[in-house]
């Protein structure tokens, strides 16, 4: 629905220079750490809210064990995370807006328009929960 309404375009996914998702991005905050790992303002905040605002679209139902807040996963806000290579910034942008260049990395595909995505492998496109999330979830 979000690239329907925004000719064609993936919903922004950048990070700020200290790591954190930038402001008008898909989903606002980081779950690393509290008080966000279980406050859902930053999800009601994000870009992608407005178009179904149900929770539990941000959390994948079998999420277990600790994650790196210290708590169990099952209370986190969010469990689902996105690639950067999904809408992440390039160098353009990164300079313009100062947020992280995510389109430079060698070797992955970098995703700007849904046309973009021609049946990728998995390991360019993935767009999911305990896989994404870089060892939050352990």
């Amino acid at each position: 629905m979000y690239a329907g309404d925004n000719p064609d375009t993936m919903v922004l996914n950048w990070l700020a220079a200290s790591g954190a998702p930038a402001s008008n991005t898909w989903v606002n905050g980081h779950v690393d750490s509290l008080p966000n790992a279980t406050n859902t303002a930053p999800m009601a905040a994000g870009v992608l809210f407005s178009y179904n605002q149900s929770y539990g679209n941000y959390r994948c139902p079998s999420a277990q064990g600790k994650c790196l807040a210290g708590i169990d996963a099952s209370l986190l806000s969010r469990t689902v995370s996105m690639n950067s290579m999904m809408g992440g910034a390039n160098v353009a942008e990164a300079s313009e807006f100062g947020v992280e260049d995510t389109g430079g990395i060698s070797g992955f595909s970098f995703f700007r328009k849904v046309s973009d995505i021609r049946n990728p492998p998995t390991s360019s496109a993935q767009y999911g929960s305990r896989s994404t999330l870089s060892g939050l979830v352990k």
